[in-house]
């Protein structure tokens, strides 16, 4: 919703150079992140990165940085931050505990290169098919993902 905000007022708030509206679907999409995982670094560097996957556009950080630390700031003014994870205490360093953290890591790197592949692939073969048949497989692509996670789910 940032980015799209940012993107709006970029095409219809005034005359603003190109540079200027990714700017603020940058800032957007940071200050979006920031609110979301009551996180303001992880907003600001969101920003930077995604857009520009192999590499970081430092030209953006002043702006993904204020707008990240804005919106954290009226989240925790508005209705207090919700971390996502809290620590109770140290955790024991053993063994077992590094291997965790090796498969983690393990499984968050093939993932990544899984999502990349991917979305690749789709950039390749998404000029083939109409928008309406684009987002009609879109569509339900995640019905299918909403179903099997409901039936999946223990607590049903």
């Amino acid at each position: 919703m940032g980015a799209g905000f940012g993107d709006a007022f970029g095409r219809h708030g005034g005359r603003l150079a190109p540079c200027e509206v990714r700017s603020l679907i940058i800032a957007g999409a940071s200050a979006g992140i920031a609110t979301v995982f009551s996180s303001p670094a992880l907003g600001t560097f969101y920003g930077m990165e995604v857009p520009f996957r192999r590499d970081v556009d430092a030209r953006r950080f002043v702006p993904c940085a204020v707008a990240a630390a804005a919106s954290y700031i009226m989240r925790w003014w508005l209705i207090d931050p919700k971390h996502l994870m809290v620590m109770s205490g140290r955790p024991t360093i053993d063994l077992s505990f590094i291997a965790g953290i090796a498969l983690v890591a393990l499984g968050c790197g093939i993932g990544a290169r899984l999502f990349a592949s991917v979305d690749e692939w789709l950039h390749a073969h998404a000029q083939r098919h109409t928008r309406l048949s684009r987002a009609l497989a879109a569509g339900l692509v995640l019905a299918a993902i909403t179903w099997a996670d409901h039936a999946l789910d223990p607590r049903n």
